[in-house]
């Protein structure tokens, strides 16, 4: 893994996914900001990004740059992935008009709903599981690289906190999804943080 432009790329075997991160999101209470983390995933068809939310108008235009230095146009992002269904994890989904939607229940693409299990495999190293907890809908998306397994989430805010979600609609339950799989995963990608190692293990240079 190197780190390039602001995102982490990540080297992987023909037929694994790849992830980067192409805003690192953060929450300043103080100032009343807040940016949600989106990540871009690839796996052999698909072409997903998760949480396109908040960020400041400066920092989407970079993310358009980091999207497009990739290889990847708003046209042909082929899933959008909503950890939950708070706005500032969803601002800018409309701005990929081909892109199906994927939540915690189903895929939506157009006029048309699919439900799907948990787990669902939505393309080869790419799973969305749900994970109630900070809402009764939260789902968060498992992404196997040559890195290691990723979890996107946000049954952590940053790096490991908060300890109590003062948003959390169901503390008990966002406790019990976190033991579920804190230690089946390489790395976490908070909903407002990020990259951080979820046992112990530091980012490869």
């Amino acid at each position: 893994m190197r780190w390039l432009v602001g995102l982490w790329v990540l080297a992987a075997p023909v037929g694994a996914a790849t992830l980067e991160i192409l805003h690192e999101g953060y929450v300043r209470a103080e100032q009343g900001r807040v940016g949600s983390t989106i990540t871009l995933v690839q796996s052999d068809d698909l072409v997903l990004v998760a949480d396109p939310g908040m960020a400041s108008e400066e920092q989407w235009d970079q993310v358009m740059v980091r999207l497009r230095a990739q290889g990847v146009n708003p046209d042909s992002v082929t899933h959008v992935f909503i950890s939950h269904h708070h706005p500032d994890h969803l601002t800018r989904v409309g701005v990929f008009p081909h892109a199906a939607l994927v939540d915690y229940q189903g895929i939506y693409r157009y006029d048309t709903l699919m439900p799907h299990p948990s787990p669902h495999t939505l393309a080869p190293g790419v799973t969305v599981i749900q994970t109630p907890g900070h809402t009764r809908e939260d789902a968060s998306l498992l992404v196997e690289t040559d890195e290691g397994t990723y979890l996107l989430t946000h049954m952590w805010w940053a790096n490991g906190q908060p300890e109590i979600d003062p948003l959390a609609q169901d503390q008990a339950q966002l406790e019990r999804s976190q033991a579920a799989w804190v230690d089946k995963v390489d790395w976490i990608v908070p909903g407002h943080g990020p990259v951080y190692p979820a046992k112990g293990r530091e980012p490869a240079q």
